[in-house]
């Protein structure tokens, strides 16, 4: 039986009590006016007091009407409290009506967290595929790199993808520093041409240009601006040339094929013209991967933002004018400064690492950097060069059994130190000539069989600061005491009197 059944009956019940205590109610009224009736009338003369009768019927009715009355009342106080108690829930429906609603919120969580692990699953799945995918779409942008380089290289020189825009210098030959051409006064003398070759003259001051035919017959006179280096394809009518200067200053080198044949020359040391009118754009960094051990670069005017890397190898690196040939670095790394290089030359540049404020790194770079094992045994120049970093000193060096000259410089502060590695130990030299800076700063290992010979001439700078990285000391203004380094005794004509024998 359902609630509303059971609540129906209630209200049967209720309604039928009701209308038994209406008739209930109609006797007693009845029986009131009946007694207030009586008291209005005469009282009859009081009888003598007889004995008390015994409790007739309609008493002994009284007294059950009365129980009757009072038991109705508590039937009905029970109807009511049943009525009440049945139509809100008890403690035991509400438990089993929460118990209920919670299995249901429950078993709705277990599903929801299933869903939540498969979902989960999914998201980590795609996450390895979405790192798969990047790892393979990276190696597939290297590989179209290394094919667009191939084929921007390639289309540079069609005739030799091996060694793009590489240049040659032959003593043997006219196409060389004009200083090895013959000259008569300011006029060189008939230089053969090849017509598979560009040429690329730099001078300071204008040059006139005469091309001459196979029987040296002039076809052309031209009066150029060289000063940011000029490129020249003579053409195949052009056997020879002659070049009016006058600077001494003057070159006139061969710069790579141009056209027809794919036969190479025979090549002595490979020599690069690197320049913003080159034919084949190369950059310095390229040339220097593509030099020959003993190799030289020339560098025309202009501007270059790279890293150049040339520590495994001897490399001349050669610009034509300290004061219009710059190589700049943007990179905060100590392991990409400007230029890394262990021997050979290094001359006419300005070379700068500059702060553009965005590159971090935690350590920072010189603007050249020479601390490697090649040098060992061989020679470092670097000469009429500005060397400055934004972020430390402008030359950093790690001598080896070899041999290190600055000369004509213009720098802020260097730093060097004697091999640290017993293998390349030994004696080592060190010369300072001529050069203009503010502080040295020298660490010494401390090495059983190192020997540092330092030559200091007519050098101008503030201060020298010694460390010795073993025992920890430091000496302000002088070197001495540093084992295993020694002064020459050819060092004059310093600012600092320390340095002077």
């Amino acid at each position: 039986m359902d609630k509303k059944e059971i609540q129906k009956r209630l209200r049967e019940k209720a309604a039928a009590k009701k209308e038994k205590e209406l008739m209930k109610a109609e006797k007693a009224e009845r029986a009131r006016a009946l007694k207030e009736s009586a008291a209005k009338e005469p009282k009859a003369p009081r009888a003598p007091k007889a004995p008390k009768p015994k409790r007739g019927k309609r008493a002994t009715n009284d007294l059950i009407l009365k129980v009757s009355v009072f038991g109705a009342a508590i039937v009905l106080v029970g109807l009511c409290v049943y009525v009440v108690k049945n139509s809100l829930p008890d403690d035991s429906d509400k438990y089993e009506s929460l118990k209920s609603a919670y299995d249901s919120l429950l078993k709705q969580n277990e599903e929801y967290s299933a869903e939540n692990l498969k979902l989960t699953e999914e998201i980590n799945y795609l996450k390895e595929e979405n790192s798969r995918i990047s790892e393979q779409v990276n190696d597939l942008e290297s590989i179209i790199n290394g094919i667009e380089l191939k084929e921007a290289e390639k289309e540079a020189n069609p005739y030799d993808d091996t060694y793009v825009s590489e240049y040659y210098v032959s003593k043997n030959k006219s196409w060389n520093l004009i200083d090895n051409v013959k000259t008569s006064g300011n006029t060189t003398d008939y230089i053969e041409i090849n017509d598979r070759f560009y040429y690329a003259i730099y001078s300071p001051k204008s040059v006139t240009v005469n091309t001459y035919d196979g029987s040296k017959e002039l076809i052309s006179s031209e009066n150029c601006d060289v000063s940011q280096g000029q490129y020249f394809d003579f053409g195949r009518d052009c056997k020879y040339v002659t070049i009016e200067y006058s600077s001494k200053n003057t070159f006139f080198v061969s710069s790579g094929i141009q056209t027809g044949s794919k036969e190479k020359p025979d090549r002595g040391n490979y020599f690069y013209v690197v320049g913003k009118n080159a034919p084949a754009n190369v950059s310095l960094s390229y040339a220097g991967r593509c030099l020959k051990s003993g190799g030289t670069i020339l560098v025309l005017p202009g501007t270059y933002t790279d890293n150049v890397d040339v520590q495994n190898k001897s490399a001349n690196i050669i610009g034509v004018d300290r004061n219009l040939c710059s190589l700049i670095s943007y990179e905060k790394d100590y392991k990409k400064p400007p230029l890394e290089i262990a021997a050979g030359k290094v001359s006419n540049m300005t070379i700068q690492a500059v702060s553009d404020g965005r590159h971090e790194s935690e350590l920072s770079a010189y603007a050249i950097h020479s601390d490697f094992n090649y040098l060992t045994d061989k020679t470092l120049v670097i000469d009429n060069c500005i060397l400055k970093s934004d972020y430390n000193v402008s030359l950093g060096i790690g001598l080896r059994r070899g041999t290190i000259t600055v000369s004509n410089c213009v720098f802020d502060d260097v730093f060097f130190h004697d091999s640290d590695d017993e293998n390349y130990g030994g004696e080592q030299n060190i010369r300072f000539i001529n050069n203009t800076f503010s502080g040295m700063t020298i660490h010494s290992q401390e090495k059983d069989n190192s020997k540092v010979n330092m030559t200091f001439k007519n050098n101008t700078f503030k201060s020298i600061e010694v460390h010795n990285v073993i025992t920890g000391n430091s000496v302000d203004g002088c070197y001495k005491g540093l084992k295993g380094f020694y002064l020459t005794e050819d060092s004059a004509g310093n600012s600092l009197e320390d340095v002077n024998y």
